[in-house]
């Protein structure tokens, strides 16, 4: 009996020291997997801002500089819009500033039109500032 009582002992002790690391390498496989999955979604949130933000503008700037009848409340909606996305990105710093000059330009822009004085200075800066917004936009998705 003692023989066979040890060789029970033997069988769960190499059980159990053959688990133990399956039980650790299961852990670190799974923190790792949550880490990776984390920076991922991170990164598409980042993606997909940036690229609401470049969007945005560009329908933005499109609908203003155009040359036919705008609806005021739809473009005061869309510069809400596109601040509201630019505020969500505060390790952007320099797209955040530019979105604010697009923003500054754009309703200097309106002012402008709306008293029927000569738009084309601030229709270059808006087009000037969305290219460098874009630009931006870019090489902020290539560091990703």
């Amino acid at each position: 009996m003692a023989g066979s009582s040890f060789d029970v002992w033997t069988f769960f002790s190499s059980m159990l020291g053959a688990s133990v690391p399956i039980a650790i390498s299961a852990l670190l496989n799974s923190r790792f997997t949550l880490d990776r999955e984390r920076r991922i979604a991170l990164w598409r949130k980042k993606l997909d801002r940036l690229t609401d933000t470049e969007d945005l503008a560009g329908t933005l700037v499109e609908y203003v500089c155009s040359y036919k009848q705008m609806e005021l409340p739809k473009v005061y909606q869309m510069l809400d819009q596109i601040e509201e996305l630019a505020g969500r990105m505060l390790r952007e710093e320099d797209i955040r500033q530019l979105v604010r000059d697009l923003v500054n330009a754009i309703n200097r822009l309106l002012d402008v039109q709306k008293h029927h004085e000569d738009d084309r200075p601030t229709r270059a800066e808006v087009h000037e500032i969305l290219s460098k917004l874009r630009t931006a936009c870019i090489e902020a998705t290539d560091k990703l």
